[in-house]
């Protein structure tokens, strides 16, 4: 922005280059921070002047003059230079990405994507005017998400009450969200391998813990099924004596369902190492395995403190011994529209989470609307090993492994 070269290029080829650097973990706001006290020759009023001028180009063609003239003006009343910067990154990577082809060389690809005419956008969306401030300064096609939104539509309020008994495995009822139902049904009937099909016969579970209260957020697949714990331990739990404990695990489950859950497991302990148990013991390990999160357990951490900064948030909320592909015609679940929603409400409002991906990353991109993925993408650490999900150093790396561990003490 202040050098030759940068004036002599028109504003497509600078896109490109932007996009190209954002791609490769390019920070904008370090690099500014740092010329500006270089002693630069420009300011951060400056910057803020010409961040406003690219966003606003960005979105509209040159036809546009009068929306390009009142986004450059609301943008500069209403945003400072590191939200500006953060508003252009985002907008410019749902237009412009790279990814490594064949020998690492970078693919170029452009999404033509326009923002809707001001005037236009508040007729069709049935906005007033009092709304320009919150369409100019949000990424293009942003719709805003609140957790009281969240509580009021979530899908799993349907399902909740029936999370009471002592059946954690039924063999007269299913555990689905009416919604979903259509979809599920096509899919387990055409599937001819038995290890792809969806049981039903278990509670669904879309996230364990609350994640909208945990610090670090795992984007998992699907839960997997293990008869020796989904079947056996379950239908153990169900024996007389022992009934009282299923009751506690489907009253906690219930309470994870819409959002009440204190954490990953319950304070109360025979009821945490039963929820630990009929789910294999996965996260929190026992006397023959590790854990998958204990990697990151301080010594002498409480366990309760320890998980409750974690939730974790599946792909498809139903369980199956391996995953078995997409639904009909790519279509989604309804209760996996509204999983997309919550990761969009958590990574526009809640800036200290940290995502952690360990399995499916094509996915829930695909899944993501482009300006959540983008959004999120500087607090998201992908694992370096396709399908293994554990929280270790050659898993992560040195640096997000001890960044997690940061936040985990926090």
């Amino acid at each position: 922005m202040g050098c030759t070269e940068w004036n002599d290029i028109d504003n497509n080829e600078r896109f490109i280059d932007l996009a190209y650097a954002f791609s490769n973990g390019f920070d904008l706001v370090k690099c500014i921070d740092e010329y500006i006290c270089d002693g630069g020759s420009m300011g951060y009023d400056d910057v803020k002047s010409a961040l406003c001028y690219l966003i606003a180009n960005l979105r509209y063609s040159k036809s546009r003059s009068k929306d390009i003239e009142l986004t450059e003006i609301v943008l500069a009343d209403n945003l400072e230079f590191r939200g500006l910067a953060e508003l252009f990154r985002v907008e410019l990577l749902i237009r412009f990405s790279y990814s490594d082809g064949e020998n690492n060389k970078p693919l170029f690809l452009q999404k033509f994507i326009t923002g809707e005419p001001v005037a236009l956008y508040l007729d069709k969306h049935k906005k007033d005017a009092n709304s320009i401030k919150e369409i100019i300064c949000n990424p293009t096609g942003y719709k805003k998400v609140s957790e009281a939104w969240l509580k009021e539509n979530n899908p799993w309020k349907s399902l909740a009450p029936s999370y009471q008994g002592f059946d954690l495995y039924s063999t007269t009822r299913d555990f689905v969200v009416d919604d979903d139902r259509a979809l599920l049904e096509l899919y387990n009937t055409t599937k001819t391998a038995e290890n792809h099909k969806y049981h039903l016969e278990i509670p669904a579970e879309p996230w364990q813990g609350n994640p909208l209260k945990a610090r670090i957020i795992i984007l998992s697949l699907n839960p997997g099924w293990e008869e020796e714990y989904n079947m056996r331990v379950a239908l153990d739990f169900k024996e007389k004596g022992k009934g009282r404990i299923a009751e506690e695990i489907f009253m906690e489950k219930q309470r994870t369902l819409l959002f009440k859950a204190e954490g990953f497991f319950p304070r109360h302990q025979e009821t945490a190492d039963a929820i630990s148990l009929l789910g294999a013991n996965y996260w929190r390990g026992d006397d023959k395995k590790e854990g998958r999160l204990l990697p990151l357990k301080p010594n002498g951490m409480d366990d309760f403190e320890f998980y409750k900064k974690f939730a974790v948030v599946q792909y498809c909320a139903y369980t199956s011994k391996n995953y078995g592909g997409g639904f009909n015609k790519g279509e989604y679940l309804p209760t996996q529209k509204f999983t997309k929603e919550l990761i969009r409400y958590i990574a526009y409002n809640r800036p200290e989470v940290k995502f952690v991906i360990l399995r499916a990353e094509n996915k829930w991109k695909s899944l993501l609307d482009a300006d959540v993925w983008y959004k999120m993408l500087p607090n998201t650490i992908i694992s370096k090993h396709y399908r293994v999900q554990r929280i270790t150093r050659g898993n992560l790396g040195d640096e997000a492994f001890e960044e997690l561990k940061r936040v985990v003490v926090e």
